[in-house]
């Protein structure tokens, strides 16, 4: 009996999506072929390998001398020429970049022979979410600040735009103040600060074109954070529900914090060293979720938490997250870092199981090894990982072989009677924790204790 044959078209829509889905994301010579082999697959191949867009406006590299169009990795990279000559060919592709990022010229000569082109590209471009501006190169200050500036004009007209990031770059006051009324959420990255030229500051955006901000995001850039302290930026910052820290290591990392305090929703703090962080907010009226990260080397209960806690400062939390560093310790070394938080403990245990509104308190543990303070931001590929550069390559090169040696170590020191069992450590919480234990409110990697 002969087989029917069901025509290719005849498919649902849901169908060519799942077989699309299947092709990574990086393997951009399957997606080129797929898009060709049938027209059905072309627009969902086309959305895939046209949604991120990386834009170098830097010295060309040898890779570039002879193209303004070359694979790097699993991404391409463009000079605006060539993608404006793209476009003059297939107009509709403007419609799928979605995400752009941006790397900041080092030459005066290379901005001037840019600029034409990028100004084009960027108004034929509507569908932009996610800006990301890198400095890849070092750059003359005077020419930074005109580049960022210029970009920011530009995109002040993107109606679409909610997600603006910096990336190792450094930006002024005025910058940073226009910056804030640009997108709904705003992530800093190694981000410095330069002084406004001349002293003059920018006028401030008396009316937002945009949703106001809501999320922030702030990653090893200590001079944001002082500068976010000044009250004429509060007006920027009054409904933030969202913040992220890393590298909080003393007092003046946290004024973003105490900033936006009165109206977080959602907080994560990662700390390098707690001793040295005396102080935090006594009150997030509103705050449902918090997550605290411990410094290395500690299973010790950070004391301005467990106050918070039982003084009532986070009246509507939902969830509590702790996330540790495991590392090599003797048993007996263990239960006396336990011992010697005793009262404390006991203390967390009370407010835990008296909260009203708390649902769980959830232990995340990770290697000492590990790379600690990864963050992907939410709805995006993460953008901040996304087109990372060479040196990042590198950076993560080394990272590896120091890792490689730390697990060398972990291991002699296993061999040693020191071991690193997160199941030992779950005991001492057990024991630790006993309300909260028996009311269920105790979780570990997902999983109820």
């Amino acid at each position: 009996m002969a087989r029917a044959v069901l025509p290719l078209q005849a498919l649902p829509l849901e169908i060519y999506g799942c077989i699309v889905d299947e092709i990574p994301g990086s393997d951009i010579c399957s997606l080129r072929e797929c898009s060709l082999a049938a027209s059905v697959f072309r627009r969902l191949c086309q959305e895939r390998l046209f949604s991120d867009l990386w834009i170098n406006l830097g010295t060309p590299t040898y890779d570039m001398r002879e193209t303004d169009l070359y694979l790097d990795g699993d991404r391409y990279k463009y000079r605006p020429r060539a993608i404006n000559e793209m476009l003059d060919e297939s107009p509709h592709l403007a419609d799928y970049f979605a995400t752009v990022c941006v790397s900041l010229p080092n030459l005066s000569s290379s901005w001037a022979e840019h600029e034409p082109d990028m100004r084009r590209l960027l108004q034929r471009l509507t569908s932009i979410h996610t800006m990301t501006i890198e400095g890849r190169y070092p750059a003359p200050k005077a020419l930074t600040i005109v580049v960022i500036q210029w970009l920011l004009d530009i995109f002040q007209a993107h109606k679409e735009l909610e997600y603006l990031k910096y990336r190792r770059t450094d930006i002024t006051s005025s910058l940073l103040r226009q910056s804030l009324g640009a997108a709904t959420e705003l992530t800093f990255r190694e981000v410095g600060v330069f002084k406004d030229v001349d002293g003059n500051s920018l006028p401030s955006i008396s009316t937002p074109t945009k949703p106001p901000l809501t999320e922030l995001n702030i990653i090893k850039s200590p001079a944001i954070c002082a500068l976010l302290a000044q009250p004429s930026f509060g007006p920027y910052l009054w409904e933030v529900c969202d913040l992220y820290q890393n590298d909080i290591e003393r007092d003046d990392i946290l004024p973003p914090c105490f900033a936006v305090a009165a109206t977080l929703e959602r907080l994560q703090c990662y700390f390098d060293d707690l001793e040295t962080v005396p102080s935090f907010p006594a009150s997030l009226p509103r705050l449902r979720e918090l997550v605290f990260s411990m410094p290395r080397h500690s299973y010790d209960l950070p004391a301005v938490l467990v106050n918070l806690l039982a003084q009532g400062g986070v009246p509507s939390l939902v969830n509590l997250e702790l996330r540790l560093k495991l590392y090599a310790v003797f048993p007996d070394k263990l239960e006396r870092q336990f011992q010697a938080q005793a009262t404390l403990y006991k203390e967390f245990d009370d407010a835990i199981v008296m909260h009203p509104t708390l649902k769980a308190v959830e232990w995340f543990f990770s290697r000492d090894c590990d790379i600690a303070y990864e963050h992907n931001d939410k709805g995006k590929d993460d953008s901040d990982v996304e087109n990372e550069d060479q040196d990042e390559d590198q950076d993560a090169e080394n990272e590896d072989q120091d890792e490689d040696q730390d697990n060398d170590d972990e291991d002699d020191r296993h061999k040693n009677g020191t071991p690193w069992d997160a199941g030992m450590i779950l005991e001492r919480f057990k024991k630790w924790l006993p309300k909260a234990g028996a009311k269920g409110l105790l979780l570990v990697d997902g999983e109820r204790q």
